[in-house]
């Protein structure tokens, strides 16, 4: 079953947004109408491929940016992930506040990123995308996400693959089996 992230709509198809029974759409989420807030997110997720080798964690332990692949298919990855990812919760920085989070793995890669746990200031790519707060106008963001963020984030989580119900990593909604049928994440759209 799918629902809409907004008002909880159920279909058996992936939605397709705008929601039929909302109008919600993804225009916040795949850079086509940003507050302020998103549009700093946005630039300092850019910096990392657009700043000339200098990688950037601003104070951070990690940062990452979609490459020029992810940035021409980000309307697909962002109903991806909404449709199939996996819903959890992400503490704020401060600790203050409980952000939800859809996070899914994309089977090719959609972006760069780089650690502070890294010996050498190169990037590395990712191929998994999370989402932020997809309810919040102002604040949500989608963004690539390297595989070790992923892991120290959320360590006992799991996931299952939503066509044959088989165990998966955190944010694996289709197993290597069931993808290999698929042949194609775009498809499930």
């Amino acid at each position: 079953m799918f629902t809409c992230f907004h008002c909880g709509h159920s279909s058996s198809s992936p939605i397709t947004y705008p929601c039929s029974n909302c109008g919600a759409n993804l225009n916040h989420l795949n850079g086509q109408s940003f507050s302020n807030f998103q549009r700093n997110k946005w630039n300092e997720h850019t910096d990392l491929i657009q700043g000339y080798q200098q990688v950037q964690l601003y104070d951070k332990n990690w940062n990452c940016s979609f490459d020029t692949t992810g940035t021409s298919k980000i309307n697909d990855i962002v109903k991806f992930t909404i449709n199939y990812g996996q819903k959890l919760s992400l503490q704020s920085n401060r600790g203050n506040h409980v952000n939800e989070a859809y996070l899914s793995f994309i089977p090719e890669i959609i972006g760069q990123g780089t650690s502070s746990q890294y010996t050498t200031l190169s990037t590395v790519t990712c191929s998994g995308c999370c989402i932020i707060s997809p309810q919040s106008i102002n604040y949500g963001h989608p963004f690539p996400v390297l595989i070790d963020w992923v892991k120290q984030t959320w360590s006992s989580e799991s996931s299952q693959c939503y066509k044959c119900g088989k165990k998966t990593h955190v944010g694996l909604q289709i197993c290597g089996e069931c993808y290999q049928k698929i042949g194609n994440w775009e498809k499930l759209l």
